[in-house]
C-alpha cells in the first residue's frame, strides 16, 4: 500500500463507502477536512495499531477455546481444529448474529431481513428461514446490544471463532454426540465461560502462563503478530504534525508490553503521551462516576482519581509515569487540556469494536471515531487483506443490504471507516 499515492486510496475509499450507503461522495470530501484540525488522537492496540496473522489466529483462537471446552466441561475431542479446519477456516468471522434458542447463525441485512443462515454446517434454504423465521426477518435483534436472553452478537476481533465453534457443537448436539449439554444455549453460556477463562486476566497479573491462548503467543509470538507494517512511521507521522497521541487497551499491561516491544521495539512508549492498559472499555469512555471506573499508575500501583487531573498528577505523568492502568476519557480531557492550554480539544479514537471504540465515544461531546473494518474491500489491498468469509458472502453482489457495516452503524456512530489504520496517513497529507 505504500507505494499507492492519496489519490488513489482516498478515491477508491469514497466509492467503497458511498457504496455502503454509509458516507456518500459528496460528504465524504468535506470531512478530509475535518482531520486537520484534530488536537488528539487515541488507539486502539490489538488489531488495529498492531496486526495479526489471520490465518494462525483462528487455528489459535479456536482450540484455546475447545481447550477449555474439553478440560473444563467435558467436550468430545471432535470440536478440535484438525476436525473441523476447512469449516472453521470458511466460517469464522465476526458481525454475525448467533441465535442460540435455535441453534442458528444469521447473516443480517440493515432491514433485519436475513441474507443467510446456518444451524450447524448446514446452510438453510429460503424455504426452510421462511418457516423458521416469519417472512425471513429477524425483528428481536437490536443494535449495541451484545447479549440478550435470545441471541449473542459475534463483535470483537477476538471472537469469530465463537461462532465456528458454536456451529460445531450445534451440529454434533444435533447428531447426540454431544450429550453433556441440554440445549443450544449451554452452548454460548460454555463458550462465554472459555472466553472468560482465556483472556480475563487482571490488571497486574503475568499473561504468560494465563489460560490456554497467552501461552502460546508468548511462547510462538512469530507466529501471531504482523510485523510487516511499520506503525511506528504514521505514529511519528501524526506527532510532527501536532497531534498528541494515547492509547487506550482492555489488554493489560504485561500482555500489551511484551507485544508491542515485539513489533515496535523497547521503546515503543516514546510514541505516546499517555498509555492506558486494561482501561476497560467502553466503560473508558463513560462517565466516570457511573461506571465506578479507576486508574493506576503502574510503577507504584498507587490510584488516581479519574474525574480530575490534579497539578500534581499532572506533574507526574509530565514528568514520564504515562503508563496507566484503567482510566477514564476525563483524564486524557483535562492532561491534554492542560498540556496544550486549551479547553475546547478535539479528539478521535480509532478501534475495531463498533461499540466500545467507536459508538460510546462518538456520544462524547467533542469525540469522534473512527472505525477499522477489514471488511471493506479496496480493489488494491493484496496480502493485508485476507478474506475469512466465504461461507457467508452472498452471490447476490446487487443487494444493496449486503453489507454487515450498515446493520450496525448509522450515521451518528462513528465518523469515518477504514479497512486498517495504515490508511490512516493519507487523512492527514
Amino acid at each position: 500500500m505504500s507505494s499507492l499515492t492519496k489519490e488513489e486510496y482516498l478515491s477508491s475509499l469514497k466509492r467503497e463507502l458511498s457504496k455502503l450507503d454509509f458516507i456518500s461522495e459528496d460528504k465524504f470530501d468535506s470531512l478530509l477536512s475535518y482531520f486537520q484540525d484534530v488536537d488528539v488522537i487515541g488507539f486502539d492496540i490489538d488489531f488495529t495499531l498492531l496486526l495479526y496473522n489471520k490465518k494462525n489466529m483462528t487455528k489459535l483462537i479456536y482450540d484455546s477455546l475447545c481447550e477449555f471446552l474439553i478440560k473444563h466441561k467435558n467436550y468430545p475431542d471432535k470440536i478440535h481444529y484438525s476436525e473441523n479446519k476447512d469449516f472453521v477456516d470458511a466460517i469464522s468471522c465476526k458481525n454475525i448474529v448467533i441465535d442460540f434458542k435455535r441453534g442458528n447463525a444469521l447473516k443480517l441485512r440493515k432491514d433485519k431481513s436475513i441474507i443467510k443462515c446456518y444451524h450447524g454446517k448446514k446452510e438453510l434454504t429460503k424455504d426452510e428461514i421462511y418457516k423458521i423465521y416469519n417472512n425471513g426477518a429477524f425483528p428481536e435483534f437490536k443494535i449495541s446490544i451484545v447479549y440478550t436472553r435470545d441471541y449473542y452478537l459475534n463483535i470483537d476481533s477476538f471472537q469469530p471463532q465463537n461462532l465456528a465453534l458454536f456451529l460445531v457443537c450445534v451440529d454434533l448436539f444435533d447428531k447426540g454426540e454431544l450429550t453433556i449439554i441440554k440445549e443450544y444455549e449451554d452452548i454460548i453460556k460454555h463458550i462465554l465461560d472459555g472466553m472468560n477463562y482465556n483472556y480475563c486476566i487482571k490488571s497486574f497479573e503475568d499473561f504468560s502462563t494465563f489460560g490456554y491462548y497467552f501461552p502460546e503467543i508468548y511462547k510462538h509470538p512469530e507466529l501471531y503478530l504482523y510485523t510487516k507494517y511499520n506503525c511506528e512511521e504514521l505514529l511519528d507521522k501524526l506527532r510532527k504534525k501536532g497531534k498528541k497521541i494515547f492509547f487506550a487497551t482492555n489488554s493489560n499491561y504485561s500482555y500489551s508490553h511484551y507485544i508491542l516491544e515485539k513489533v515496535m521495539g523497547n521503546n515503543y512508549h516514546n510514541y505516546f503521551d499517555l498509555c492506558f492498559y486494561k482501561s476497560c472499555k467502553p466503560g473508558f469512555f463513560q462517565d466516570p462516576k457511573e461506571s465506578n471506573s479507576k486508574c493506576y499508575f503502574y510503577n507504584d500501583q498507587s490510584e488516581i482519581s479519574c474525574t480530575e487531573m490534579t497539578d500534581d498528577i499532572y506533574k507526574k505523568i509530565s514528568e514520564g509515569n504515562k503508563i496507566l492502568t484503567g482510566g477514564s476519557y476525563v483524564l486524557v480531557e483535562h492532561y491534554f487540556q492542560k498540556m496544550l492550554k486549551k479547553q475546547n480539544l478535539k479528539c478521535v479514537f480509532v478501534g475495531d469494536n463498533m461499540i466500545g471504540d467507536c459508538e460510546v465515544p462518538s456520544k462524547l461531546p467533542n469525540w469522534d471515531s473512527i472505525f477499522i473494518y477489514d471488511d471493506i474491500k479496496l480493489d488494491f489491498i493484496g496480502e493485508n487483506q485476507e478474506n475469512y468469509q466465504k461461507a457467508f458472502d452472498t452471490d447476490n453482489e446487487k443487494d444493496e443490504y449486503d453489507n454487515t457495516f450498515s446493520l450496525y452503524f448509522d450515521k451518528k456512530s462513528c465518523l469515518f471507516a477504514l479497512p486498517n489504520v495504515e490508511g490512516f496517513k493519507y487523512l492527514f497529507d
